[in-house]
């Protein structure tokens, strides 16, 4: 009444002032005649919602929010309602960068309407219980005591209709407050369903929100009736965006006191307070609270029947159940499912797809399964089964498969669940969103943040992250997020040389992780039960224990399959060969293929420990003295090096970076190599120049370095990036600047090489160029001798024969020699593989053949098949026949160049080599051959040199002996003179990948040559 007579007063001063002016009386028109906000049409989104009808209510909230209403110009409260709705039926259907705007626009406007709730004129009555208060959800037992408020739905607000001050200055009609009928409690339940939706999509990044940031300075001030019962809201909404900024021992007591009104009657928002309370206690690893907060949740949700809180409440409480160790489906799950029949198809679905995937995981497939045939094929069929339900949907089919032993069905499905899941997971999203800010440059995010964020958001998912939610954490892990990296790159650029040196080595590890299946998690578990218990750190030893004990057929096959391989080894170098039951090494691997699959898709935490990421002090301190690492990066800033020792570092932009592409192609030229089978005329060997190219190069890479290898370097280890894997640094020369220095084997040949100053191994990344590793003997050297060459006629028995003639304390074997053992598995169980056949690099590493079919029959080891499990015993592999990009002259680069090298080389690593010895191009003949055999001669046996000591010496004794054009089949025109020293094509183009940490000190080899043999100049 009283504010009726100041209205009235107002409006009587307002007419005396502008009696030009129309002016309509207070109300007239208005009562019983404006439409209550939010409609009817809301409710019946919100209903589509529940039936899992997204199209349908993405219609209805499109609409809503286009019809809302307009006062001065701008958008009135009820778009609080109808922006968050908009922003669920987008959530849904996952276009998450629209429904965060939506939950923007919602707080925003909460924020410029901050006094709304003061203008409500509430009933004078005290609140009282619901007539139908009583719990409504019979899946359980509530502990908490209250009861359900019976709050009025509809309640009048004075609204003001315009600015008077505007209608006098411009004219028109002067319009009073009057009053409008609204639903104050669904404007504040769809603002917190905004804020706290907004808080769960962004993550950490909703901590640097302005509209968050706003809406809570605005909730603070706590415009509403003071000690009103409507302050109860306030405290939900506020906490909930204090937890939103980040804050959850401000939000914790903020929810807690407006759970309930006056600690008797529950309200519209409970529900969304005891959710987020329920992730305060998620976040802080009190599970067993957390799974109680999200029950109780449940059942105040069904009091106002909210099914967006019922939907939520019961998703996070089974994932909290699972969290706290629990196992098998929580009782509430399967009663609250049948609750659900008929009334809520949505929460029903998701509900059966949590029991499928609980009875799966459990190893129950076929109740797993018919717990998915009860979903409503219509439900897949439409837009929720291309959104989170047909993910989870997917999911639970993919264990479902690996439980029925199904493996090709279970990957498939996984395939498929993974497909939605990367376009719906909330930490993706926020990386997404975070590399594009970054990209835009408008310093939204300072480098210190997004430097911060990026470690968070590109660091592997942790165990607490499968345990949570397996399936998300299967889509973090899987995704490509090489823009991501990218962008964290320049961030780190900008920041600190030492930031950057390690992003670019977690970029590299997350590269090759990208090539592997759920990004390298399988390959884990394998790697895992690999390992030997006593040389792992004791808290993954334990996990391992763990792993075999609550698997013991897992433990049963792992045994069963070392005690083979050790029966294979066995086989192939006796003689005769004992009999060896292949049929059941193949079925033991399947079966250890479908376990590891089984456990790789589950909640088991699996740490991914390759490629390993060491800290650059560590990096250092594993260096010997005189031993150095030249490390690259290939950015967006262009090509930058680093020159590391123990004691210090030198860091440095190469300017001519887009040069060099140029200058390798024509390397590749000068080096006569034009098509990977093609033959070489001799005479083009001497022709080409190769030195002038090596010399640009050189000059190209070290121009702005001010550092020098000409001396004091014992060994270099060189990790190359991009196009400088096809670059074989043994060939540049020391830029000295001091002219024709004499190379060790003949006359001036300009300047040094950079071979001649110091041994020189590669390695995939710099954690891996210094890997810690444990003394083991040697053992056999298994061979596969197939076609290097057009026209080979392989002998495996004479190839081996030559070997074992050069080596005759070795064990040798041919590979495939023994009938009863396939040719795979003896190259698995050998300690050193070599494979002199033609390994071609045409698609994917994944399907480039290992170890090529034997005589081109039957079916060959792949590098896939090299990584699957179990892991491969060779702790060296050769592969001289191998053939890159270069080899072909880079007419046609690969899309990213030297990725091809970088993936083969990391994967043979991954699958267990120490050592690996991989050729650019392949050339065959006697060079090939002799320098494969001075290598074995000085690895094998107990008293065997590092394999960077070998390798230098074989090229040293090979390149000193006289060439032999007919015994080098790729060579033409064999009666022109090859010249001496060996030209480099015949050696330069091997690369020796070595993952040593430590490096025995060497003298020099002597190189040696045949009796009267003269060395004479050439290249």
């Amino acid at each position: 009444m009283v504010r009726s007579c100041r209205a009235f007063a107002a409006w009587i001063c307002l007419a005396a002032c502008a009696a030009a002016q129309i002016v309509i009386p207070p109300n007239t028109g208005v009562p019983n005649r404006a439409p209550t906000v939010p409609s009817p049409e809301h409710d019946l989104a919100l209903e589509a919602l529940a039936a899992g009808d997204y199209e349908t209510a993405g219609q209805i909230a499109a609409g809503e929010h286009r019809g809302s209403v307009q006062i001065g110009g701008g958008r009135w409260i009820d778009t609080i309602a109808s922006a968050a709705l908009l922003g669920e039926c987008l959530f849904e259907v996952g276009d998450f960068a629209g429904a965060v705007a939506r939950y923007e626009e919602a707080m925003l406007l909460e924020a410029a309407h901050a006094e709304w709730m003061l203008s409500l004129q509430f009933p004078p009555q005290p609140l009282r219980a619901a007539a139908t208060a009583g719990r409504v959800g019979t899946w359980g037992r509530s502990r908490r005591t209250t009861t359900a408020a019976a709050i009025p739905e509809t309640i009048a607000i004075r609204t003001s209709a315009g600015d008077p001050q505007e209608v006098l200055k411009r004219g028109g009609a002067l319009v009073a407050d009057y009053d409008r009928p609204v639903r104050p409690q669904e404007i504040m339940r769809m603002l917190v369903i905004a804020i706290y939706r907004h808080g769960a999509i962004l993550g950490p990044l909703a901590r640097e929100s302005a509209a968050v940031d706003k809406v809570e300075a605005a909730l603070a001030q706590r415009r509403a009736l003071p000690n009103h019962w409507s302050q109860a809201w306030i405290d939900v909404a506020l906490g909930v965006a204090c937890w939103s900024q980040g804050k959850p021992e401000a939000a914790g007591p903020l929810l807690t006191r407006g759970l309930a009104i006056g600690n008797q009657f529950d309200h519209a928002l409970t529900a969304w307070g005891l959710i987020v309370l329920g992730r305060i206690a998620l976040d802080a690893d009190r599970f067993e609270q957390a799974a109680g907060l999200f029950e109780e949740a449940t059942y105040a949700a069904a009091e106002f029947g909210d099914a967006r809180a019922l939907e939520e409440a019961f998703s996070l409480a089974a994932a909290a159940h699972a969290m706290a160790g629990a196992r098998g489906v929580p009782p509430t799950i399967a009663r609250g499912c049948d609750e659900a029949r008929g009334r809520l198809p949505a929460l029903r679905a998701r509900l059966l797809a949590i029991q499928a995937e609980e009875l799966a995981a459990a190893g129950d497939p076929r109740r797993a399964a018919a717990a998915l045939a009860d979903i409503d094929p219509r439900l897949l069929q439409a837009a929720a089964g291309k959104a989170a339900l047909g993910a989870r949907v997917k999911y639970a089919k993919s264990l479902i498969g690996y439980a029925a032993g199904n493996l090709a069905e279970g990957d498939a499905s996984l395939g498929d669940a993974l497909a939605i899941a990367r376009t719906r997971s909330p930490r993706l999203f926020q990386t997404t969103a975070l590399a594009a800010a970054v990209a835009a440059g408008t310093g939204a995010v300072s480098d210190r943040l997004a430097d911060e964020f990026f470690q968070l958001f590109l660091a592997d998912p942790a165990g607490r992250d499968f345990a949570r939610d397996p399936l998300d954490a299967l889509a973090v892990s899987s995704a490509d997020q090489a823009a991501a990296f990218a962008a964290w790159q320049g961030v780190a650029n900008r920041r600190d040389t030492g930031a950057a040196v390690e992003v670019a080595e977690a970029a590299l590890r997350h590269r090759w992780l990208a090539t592997q299946p759920l990004g390298g998690r399988r390959l884990a578990i394998e790697r895992l039960l690999a390992a030997d218990p006593r040389t792992l750190d004791p808290q993954v030893a334990a996990l391992r224990a763990s792993l075999l004990g609550d698997h013991p057929d897992l433990a049963e096959v792992v045994d069963g399959m070392t005690r083979i391989r050790g029966e294979v080894a066995a086989a192939v170098v006796a003689v005769p060969p004992p009999a060896v039951d292949v049929t059941a090494q193949g079925g033991l691997a399947a079966r250890r293929s479908l376990l590891e699959a089984g456990i790789a898709a589950g909640r088991r935490a699996i740490p991914l420990s390759f490629p390993p990421l060491t800290k650059t002090a560590d990096i250092r301190d594993r260096l010997e003295p005189r031993q150095l690492m030249l490390s690259f990066r290939w950015d967006a800033t262009g090509l930058v090096a680093m020159l590391e020792s123990r004691e210090r570092f030198a860091t440095w932009q190469v300017r001519q970076a887009a040069g060099l592409p140029a200058e390798i192609v024509a390397l590749a030229k000068g080096l006569c190599l034009f098509d990977a089978d093609a033959p070489v005329v001799a005479a083009r060997l001497a022709e080409g120049d190769w030195q002038a190219s090596a010399e640009r190069i050189e000059r190209m890479i070290f121009e702005n370095s001010r550092v020098t290898l000409a001396e004091g370097v014992d060994e270099l280890v060189i990790v190359p990036d991009g196009w400088l894997w096809y670059v074989p640094f043994e060939m540049l020369p020391i830029g000295t600047g001091a002219g024709g220095a004499e190379d060790p084997l003949g006359p001036a040949l300009g300047p040094p090489r950079l071979r001649d100053r110091c041994r020189i191994r590669y390695a995939p990344t710099r954690s891996l160029a210094v890997v810690q590793r444990d003394d083991r003997g040697a053992g056999f050297v298994g061979v596969h001798a197939g076609r290097m060459w057009r026209g080979d006629k392989p002998d495996a028995a004479a190839t081996v024969a030559g070997l074992r003639a050069a080596m005759p304390k070795a064990a040798l074997a041919p590979l495939g020699a023994a009938a009863t053992v396939p040719e795979s598995l003896a190259a698995a169980a050998c300690d050193t593989l070599l494979v002199l056949d033609a390994i071609p690099a045409t698609g994917p590493v994944s399907a480039w053949p290992l170890v090529p079919a034997a005589g081109g029959k039957g079916s060959a080891t792949t590098f896939a098949d090299w990584l699957a499990a179990p892991v491969k015993r060779p702790r060296v592999v050769m592969l001289p026949g191998m053939a890159t990009a270069m080899a072909d002259g880079l007419v046609k680069p690969p899309q990213r160049p030297g990725e091809e090298i970088f993936v083969a080389a990391t994967d043979l690593v991954a699958a267990g080599a120490e050592t690996a010895l991989l050729a650019r191009w392949r050339m065959g003949g006697k060079a090939c051959s002799d320098l494969m055999t001075e290598f074995l001669r000085d690895t094998q046996g107990a008293a065997g040199r590092p394999a960077a000591v070998a390798w230098q010496r074989a090229v040293d004794v090979v390149r000193a002996e006289p060439p032999d054009a007919l015994r080098e089949p790729r060579i033409r025109d064999a009666a022109a003179p090859l010249g001496s020293p060996l030209h480099p094509i015949f050696w330069a183009g091997y690369l020796l990948i070595d993952c040593g940490a430590t490096i025995r000190a060497e003298p020099r080899a002597e190189p040696r040559a045949e009796p009267g043999a003269a060395a004479q100049g050439g290249p």
